[in-house]
């Protein structure tokens, strides 16, 4: 059994519930005989299978994250397009996950395009406070989840790097308690701190025997 990532498993589960979820309405579309339903649920089942059966096999989730977000995004404008105003708030968890699923920069872009189509698509469709308060909150969500993904991103890389010193400094104290050669604990040393610091170029000089000259 292969040892998943955190992410994969989360991934797994978001496309795998959603696809049992949704199979139900695509049977239902089918017989209501409402085409565009039909439609839209059978494109949402089959790129969930997919996404799922991507990430399984090949664990590239990088690529199938996207191809996630980018098309909850399309479905959600479909949706918007087809039902109007009724659906536009599916943009909320849209944005959220996006966030989740892709680096930030990219995310924002994405969803602040699909905001503004989706605007675009409604205006007409809300009285003036109304639709104000909608693309306020919607900017708001956009904005909080973008600050919110550039800070968890930036501690992540604090943890990498806090892990990774962590990991030399264990190495370091297993060579002493194995009694390693004392050259063996130096050289460890040094290419821990030249790990820490790429662009020094460390030495640990020694006193000879006389302790007058280092070595």
């Amino acid at each position: 059994m292969l040892q998943r990532t955190l992410k994969e498993k989360i991934l797994l589960s978001i496309t795998g519930i959603t696809g049992l979820t949704v199979f139900p309405l695509l049977i239902a579309s089918i017989n209501d005989d409402n085409l565009a339903h039909m439609i839209v649920d059978l494109l949402a089942v089959s790129v969930m299978v997919g996404t799922f059966l991507g990430v399984w096999y090949t664990r590239n989730v990088e690529l199938y994250s996207k191809i996630v977000t980018i098309f909850i995004f399309i479905i959600t404008m479909i949706a918007v397009y087809i039902k109007g105003i009724s659906v536009i708030y599916w943009l909320y968890p849209a944005i959220i996950f996006s966030f989740y699923l892709m680096k930030p920069l990219l995310a924002l872009l994405l969803s602040l395009t699909f905001i503004l189509i989706s605007c675009s698509l409604t205006y007409n469709q809300f009285d003036s406070f109304t639709f104000s308060r909608v693309v306020i909150t919607l900017i708001l969500t956009l904005i909080c989840a973008f600050v919110f993904s550039k800070y968890i991103e930036k501690e992540n890389k604090k943890f990498i790097e806090n892990e990774k010193f962590n990991l030399l400094r264990n190495k370091i104290l297993e060579l002493i308690a194995c009694s390693a050669k004392l050259s063996d604990v130096l050289d460890a040393i040094v290419k821990a701190v030249e790990n820490e610091n790429p662009d020094a170029m460390c030495s640990i000089l020694l006193l000879d025997k006389t302790k007058k000259i280092l070595r």
